[in-house]
């Protein structure tokens, strides 16, 4: 099982980029959150399966993940 959290308060984006912006930062939760919404539905083993989730609270959103043997940049090394 993996888990993932991604931050919504932006201590994860550097203060010059552009993502500090609110709107941008909802665009961005938004954009996460549909494209977990689809993996959900799709069953493919060559696909991300997700166990459970989003979770959203005012800070974070987290999903739960079958477990990962790497990265895509760890495929491409």
């Amino acid at each position: 099982m993996s888990i993932f959290v991604f931050d919504k308060n932006g201590r994860s984006f550097a203060p010059h980029n552009p993502l500090n912006k609110p709107k941008r930062k909802e665009a961005v939760t938004d954009l996460l959150k549909s494209g977990l919404g689809y993996l959900q539905c799709y069953k493919h083993p060559r696909l991300l399966t997700i166990l459970h989730g989003p979770d959203e609270t005012a800070d974070a959103l987290a999903f739960v993940s079958e477990p990962l043997i790497g990265s895509l940049a760890n495929v491409f090394r």
